[in-house]
C-alpha cells in the first residue's frame, strides 16, 4: 500500500516539475510539518502559485482576486521575478514554515541568484497558504503583521506605525502622493 502511495505521489508531482517553477529543498527544514501529504500538497501549490507569479498571470486557482485586488502592490511586486535573468536565478528556497491552527501555513520563501557571479538577494517574501478546495491558494499577510500597529489617516494615506509618526513628513508625502496622482490621472 505505502508503495502504491508513493508511486502515485511522484507520478502526481512529477506533472508539475515540466510545467512549473521548482522549489529547491530545504534539507534543514521540513515544509510545514511532518505530514508529508500536506508538505506535498503546499509545495505543488506554491510551485503553482510562483509559476503564475513569474509570468505575472494570477489565476483564482491559487489567488482570491479580490485579495489580489486589494493587495495588488503585493502581487506586482512578485510578478516576473526571475525570469528576465533566468539563468542567474536559483529556484526559490523556502527558509522557515510553521503553522498555529494546522490549517493557514506561514512560508518565507528566498529568491536568490548572482549578478555579476556575486551571489544575490532578490527579495524574501512571506506569504500564507490557506487551504482552498484540494490546494492552497497564497496571500499577503500585511493585515496578519500589522493588526498591533497604530494607524493615522493624513489626506488619502494610511500610515502604519510601531512607535510614533513624523506628522510633517507624512504630511509632505500625503500631498506629494496627492499632486503625482493628478499628474499621473491614477489613483
Amino acid at each position: 500500500m505505502k508503495c502504491k502511495i508513493t508511486l502515485f505521489l511522484t507520478l502526481f508531482c512529477a506533472s508539475f516539475v515540466y510545467s512549473q517553477v521548482n522549489i529547491q529543498r530545504n534539507f534543514n527544514l521540513e515544509l510545514a510539518e511532518k505530514d508529508s501529504l500536506t508538505s506535498a500538497k503546499i509545495e505543488s501549490s506554491l510551485q503553482g502559485f510562483l509559476a503564475q507569479a513569474q509570468n505575472g498571470d494570477y489565476s483564482s486557482e491559487y489567488v482570491d482576486p479580490e485579495h489580489q485586488k486589494e493587495f495588488e502592490f503585493f502581487f506586482n511586486k512578485l510578478a516576473g521575478i526571475g525570469k528576465d535573468n533566468h539563468p542567474d536565478f536559483n529556484e526559490p528556497i523556502i527558509l522557515k514554515s510553521f503553522t498555529a491552527d494546522h490549517e493557514t501555513y506561514q512560508l518565507t520563501v528566498a529568491f536568490t541568484g548572482q549578478r555579476d557571479g556575486v551571489p544575490f538577494i532578490y527579495q524574501i517574501t512571506e506569504l500564507q497558504a490557506v487551504p482552498y478546495q484540494d490546494h492552497y491558494r497564497f496571500y499577503c499577510p500585511f493585515r496578519e503583521r500589522t493588526a498591533n500597529f497604530k494607524r493615522q489617516k493624513i489626506k488619502n494615506v494610511t500610515f502604519y506605525y510601531s512607535g510614533s509618526i513624523n506628522e510633517q513628513k507624512a504630511i509632505e508625502f500625503a500631498d506629494f502622493k496627492e499632486e503625482l496622482s493628478l499628474l499621473t490621472q491614477t489613483p
